[in-house]
């Protein structure tokens, strides 16, 4: 699909058009959400500015957040400027190696899919009160909305002329987000060193990365660029669910910010909808 597809012509002036927000994991964040606000004001704790703000700011003040985003982010400024030379540098050599087969980055990101399911469920069972479903699920779909936010505005055509979504790899995003979603979850419900094993998800991630370049698919930037953004979105959004110590968190207690939200209510014999703001 060309670009030329995917803009809108208003007074001769062509305007990048953004996609539908994908409908699926936003509901599944939003039933999550509302089946956990029935314990421990969980949903209401959703709205409050402060976990989120100390979510984010995690990922700039903590060395184990922030180095490998820096990393990221200046390999992919240097790859922008490199991509294009190495595609035609292959294609001068006639390299053809996985090009065109995506089914083995399909399945394993597939793998890490179910593996984050069904440790999502054992802590459900370990009793958990579903809090890693809801930081999963929410890690998912905030994820999926930003990676396609970007794949619109960026309008960068894959290596193989395909359609114009190659900035950033969807691919490596998911694959990195539930990587991180993985490795921070099962190493906080182990004090044993048997926690660590977690960030092994970081080896089929790394391998959806990989294959996705060898498959024409995608430029180095872009899986590099997919795999910055998943680790950052996985890691603020758990950071902003379980905070750090007593920092404010959304399982953890209200911020005292100020809070906003939606209640049912009665009015007029009739069920309405209450827009309330808390202090």
């Amino acid at each position: 699909m060309q670009r030329d597809a995917r803009a809108a012509n208003l007074g001769g002036v062509r305007l990048p058009v953004l996609p539908v927000l994908p409908v699926l994991p936003v509901l599944i964040a939003l039933a999550c959400m509302l089946v956990s606000g029935c314990a421990d004001s969980r949903l209401s704790r959703h709205f409050h500015a402060g976990p989120w703000r100390d979510g984010l700011a995690e990922q700039f003040e903590r060395p184990q957040r922030f180095v490998p985003e820096l990393a990221a982010a200046s390999a992919t400024v240097l790859l922008l400027a490199t991509d294009e030379a190495g595609l035609a540098s292959d294609e001068a050599l006639d390299h053809e190696a996985d090009s065109g087969d995506t089914s083995r980055a399909d399945e394993v990101r597939d793998a890490l899919r179910w593996t984050a399911v069904g440790w999502s469920a054992v802590s459900l069972l370990r009793g958990d009160d579903a809090r890693a479903a809801e930081v999963g699920v929410e890690i998912w779909a905030l994820n999926t909305v930003l990676t396609r936010g970007f794949k619109s505005l960026a309008g960068r055509e894959r290596p193989n002329g395909s359609d114009d979504g190659s900035f950033p790899s969807g691919h490596a995003s998911t694959a990195f987000s539930l990587a991180t979603f993985l490795a921070r979850s099962v190493d906080d419900a182990f004090e044993s060193p048997w926690g660590k094993l977690g960030y092994l998800a970081y080896v089929p991630a790394s391998f959806v990365a990989a294959h996705r370049v060898s498959s024409e698919v995608h430029f180095p930037s872009d899986v590099v660029a997919g795999a910055l953004l998943g680790f950052f979105v996985a890691n603020a959004v758990y950071d902003a669910h379980y905070g750090d110590g007593d920092a404010p968190s959304i399982f953890g207690g209200s911020s005292g910010d100020i809070a906003w939200g939606w209640a049912p209510t009665e009015l007029d014999e009739r069920v309405a909808l209450c827009f309330f703001v808390s202090f």
